[in-house]
């Protein structure tokens, strides 16, 4: 009983506190929470997740009123590379805002780029235009060093326990052994005390 009527009395005081309005608060301003509009076609690439053979993000596109997506087109090079090898994928339609690049190369560093293509202007003039966008990426090693130290630990943990299980054996054998010994000694001179 005693709770419920503490419960209902803090109740009470929270209502009291919301509803009350200090001195000089202005409850009438007006409330914005609209965001500018958008002036030019910008894309925010996020790098999701690497592995061995794979890359995979997702963009935030801002586009103006007056342009529309029709479509990505995503192609992934290796940095720094001799060779003119570029990854082109299939053309993704404009409601598409993740992608996973793969049949990578393992272990080396990437430039992934989307091209954006875009109508530009009404529909009676409209012009289609492309916006390129390129970001540095990587893909993973089979085997990354720092999986490597933490193997070398955990064989090195189990190998140290496996040995400190050994040498308690053998110690307690060796106890064992001793103990035997030494009843067997007493018992051979208890039975010469009984001959004499």
């Amino acid at each position: 009983m005693l709770r419920l009527c503490l419960l209902s009395l803090a109740l009470a005081c929270a209502v009291y506190a919301e509803s009350t309005v200090a001195p000089g608060d202005d409850t009438t301003g007006p409330v914005t929470t609209a965001e500018p509009p958008v002036t030019e076609f910008s894309l925010a690439i996020k790098h999701l997740k690497s592995t061995t053979d794979s890359i995979v993000f997702k963009w935030d596109a801002a586009v103006p009123e007056w342009m529309k997506v029709k479509r990505y087109s995503i192609s992934a090079a290796i940095k720094n590379s001799d060779s003119d090898a570029v990854m082109t994928y299939p053309d993704l339609p404009a409601y598409e805002d993740y992608f996973e690049a793969d049949d990578l190369v393992k272990d080396a560093e990437w430039d992934v780029c989307i091209t954006s293509t875009v109508t530009n202007g009404t529909a009676a003039n409209a012009e289609v235009v492309q916006f390129k966008q390129c970001f540095d990426s990587f893909t993973i090693p089979y085997i990354r060093p720092d999986s490597v130290y933490a193997l070398i630990i955990v064989i090195a943990v189990l190998t140290a326990l496996v040995l400190a299980g050994v040498i308690q054996w053998k110690c307690a054998v060796m106890k064992q052994e001793k103990e035997a010994a030494a009843a067997a000694a007493a018992e051979e001179e208890n039975e010469d005390k009984k001959d004499n």
